[in-house]
């Protein structure tokens, strides 16, 4: 047997391992798991290309293609986890002391294009509230004129989380520009898009997993991830803000079930003789 065989089969023999020993690692979740499920990924792509390189250098590619595919095919197939990459993100966000989570509750005004903000809500890190005021549609401009300066104090040079931090965004300068105030700027991200990293999804579409179908929203990421969601059926601005802090916390500490993306198949992929 030459050498170069020799070499691709024990990189099938070490790519076959390291996949057994993937789908063994703790279905829970947690940071170590997802650090290490990241970390053996990593090393599959290695050993993968490795044997492409092989098959290139023997001129045996026809032969041994075949087995390639069946083990990056077996690759593709290990449970999914949450992002370890995303876990350190959460884990940076949440030790922020500028973290700012905010929340908006719209009405429909008849005239307006743009829905009005009924309510909004801003808490830090630890749940403690900075700023909570119920906004009354078309009220005067002293009264809006009035409050208006502690929201630029509690969002200005501060890093804000938010369902969908662009409509926010949209909806402070709105409002700012009706009033004619100075228009706050937010800089963070959204919650759902960091969850989306987190979750490794690619959109917001509804994801099936084997047992369910997920849109993703802050419900259903509670759901999802295990973690409290006050007030419900109905929660309110400052309801919906916990929650965002609660998961913010869950994905800190690698929380999120660990699934299978497809059913296992039988793969073919036992060593060349010669």
């Amino acid at each position: 047997m030459s050498p170069f065989i020799e070499e691709f089969n024990a990189r099938v023999s070490d790519i076959v391992h390291l996949i057994e020993i993937t789908e063994r690692l703790e279905h829970n979740g947690g940071e170590i798991a997802a650090w290490q499920r990241n970390a053996n990924r990593e090393e599959l792509d290695i050993l993968l290309f490795d044997l492409e390189r092989i098959a290139l250098i023997t001129g045996q590619r026809p032969r041994m293609r075949s087995i390639i595919r069946a083990l990056t095919e077996r690759k593709k197939r290990l449970p999914r986890g949450p992002s370890y990459i995303a876990i350190k993100e959460a884990q940076s966000i949440l030790k922020n002391p500028s973290l700012v989570i905010l929340d908006l509750e719209e009405t429909r005004v008849n005239g307006l294009e743009i829905p009005e903000i009924a309510q909004l809500v801003a808490i830090d890190g630890t749940g403690s509230i900075l700023f909570d005021h119920a906004f009354i549609s078309q009220q005067n401009v002293t009264a809006i004129a009035q409050i208006w300066p502690k929201l630029l104090s509690v969002v200005t040079g501060h890093y804000t989380i938010s369902d969908d931090i662009l409509l926010a965004q949209v909806q402070l300068i709105d409002t700012a520009k009706r009033y004619d105030l100075d228009i706050p700027v937010l800089i963070g991200q959204s919650i759902l898009d960091l969850s989306l990293r987190y979750l490794n999804m690619s959109s917001r579409a509804p994801w099936h997993t084997p047992s369910q179908e997920i849109l993703l929203d802050i419900v259903t990421l509670c759901e999802h991830l295990r973690v409290p969601l006050p007030g419900l059926p109905r929660p309110n601005a400052l309801d919906r803000a916990i929650s965002m802090l609660h998961i913010m916390q869950a994905m800190a500490q690698g929380v999120a079930p660990v699934y299978w993306p497809q059913d296992d198949k039988e793969a073919d992929y036992e060593g060349i003789d010669h």
